[in-house]
């Protein structure tokens, strides 16, 4: 399948991470971007090769593709997998953490290889990695924001700070960082624990796709199928910028008979709509299974965004108008606990994010605009006054 190349951000990024006169201020990166606007593909098919052009040895995680697991613990084994394609960092390793040669000769690698990140520090791990190579390392994390939502996770941050600084002195060759969210605000969490290197201020975001990309897609498409550029530019953006939604509007005019020029925009029009009113639907399914407490406290935390804070006696005023909204029966009262049980119960079924030091939001940022879509953020959900407000 042909992809649409970023070359040019790609170059530029590659640039700032590698450029020995900012690496100073470059040794973490932070990169925002909404999900389903081609990030994960930009990292993996433009960016991860520049790194790799310019000298650099990539180690690319994706925590999404690994859901349910430690993703400490994810970060931990696609290290120990990229040691596993150097013998000579391994016995390195072995020299640097005092492990001694077996009778036989041989080092214990494979032993050796499953203690990173537990026994063997990964500072140890990628100092030896990036002195076998001789090359600066790159560890992209994809959905970095996920680290923090555990301790074993903000464990495995920590020791990244510690290696990054370690390497990009003395005699190693570099470790950057390159961590890449759906969301700016949790991203600048994750920077706290990176901040030696970083403040808040240096989450960047990816540009979305625009012109360019619509350009190139109407340039792909099927001989048998015209677009009108200017017109697929405008859905394309009404809709998110979401390249797999235009790509399943390619399909449903490949799929009809009717192939007519002025029919082509319509088409495509009730694939982006039919593809939104699945989005909500799917959404709203999952919603069934709640219970009233935490159906309104999904809303409310939807509809206030950082500014709410669950636990404060306004919030628990505002779902009593919620349920009552909601036709619960007027009786029914709210306390700071079942508030507590309501988050967590929300969490796990992933429709909340929280991080280790128990700050809550959605999961998925787009689920605020489908609640909204489906009408379900009502007055009442946003009737309260923070004490404070948080500014992204």
């Amino acid at each position: 399948m042909e992809v649409f190349h970023r070359t040019q951000l790609a170059e530029e990024l590659a640039t700032y991470i590698l450029d020995d006169a900012t690496s100073s201020s470059s040794s973490s990166l932070l990169l925002a971007a909404p999900r389903g606007t081609g990030k994960s593909t930009f990292l993996s098919h433009d960016l991860a090769p520049a790194l790799s052009r310019r000298g650099a040895v990539v180690i690319h995680v994706d925590l999404w593709e690994a859901l349910g697991e430690e993703p400490g613990e994810v970060l931990a084994a696609e290290v120990r997998s990229a040691l596993g394609r150097h013998d000579g960092a391994l016995i390195r390793l072995a020299r640097r953490t005092g492990l001694v040669e077996r009778g036989n000769g041989a080092w214990p690698l494979g032993l050796l290889r499953d203690d990173v990140g537990n026994m063997v520090s990964l500072t140890h791990a990628l100092a030896a990695l990036s002195d076998e190579c001789a090359q600066p390392l790159v560890l992209i994390v994809d959905e970095a924001q996920d680290i923090i939502t555990t301790q074993n996770g903000k464990n495995i941050l920590r020791a990244i700070r510690s290696a990054i600084e370690e390497l990009n002195m003395g005699s190693h060759h570099g470790l950057r960082l390159v961590a890449v969210g759906s969301e700016r605000a949790k991203l600048a969490m994750l920077a706290q624990d990176l901040k030696s290197s970083l403040d808040d201020e240096s989450v960047r975001d990816v540009p979305l796709l625009g012109r360019e990309f619509v350009e190139w897609f109407c340039h792909h498409a099927p001989g048998s199928v015209r677009l009108d550029v200017d017109q697929v530019e405008a859905l394309f953006l009404r809709y998110g910028s979401r390249p797999s939604w235009l790509s399943a509007g390619l399909d449903a005019l490949l799929r009809g008979t009717n192939r007519d020029p002025g029919e082509t925009i319509n088409v495509l029009t009730n694939a982006m709509v039919h593809l939104e009113r699945g989005a909500v639907r799917n959404l709203l399914i999952r919603l069934r299974w709640l219970g009233p407490l935490e159906f309104a406290l999904l809303r409310v935390i939807a509809a206030q965004g950082w500014d709410c804070a669950p636990l404060w006696p306004g919030t628990i005023k505002t779902l009593q108008t919620v349920l009552a909204d909601d036709g619960n029966p007027a009786t029914m009262r709210v306390d700071v606990a079942q508030v507590g049980a309501a988050l967590e119960t929300l969490r796990e079924r992933r429709l909340l994010w929280r991080s280790v030091e128990g700050v809550y939001a959605l999961e998925d940022m787009a689920m605020r605009d489908r609640l909204k879509y489906a009408g379900l953020l009502s007055d009442a959900t946003r009737q309260v006054t923070p004490l404070f407000a948080v500014t992204d």
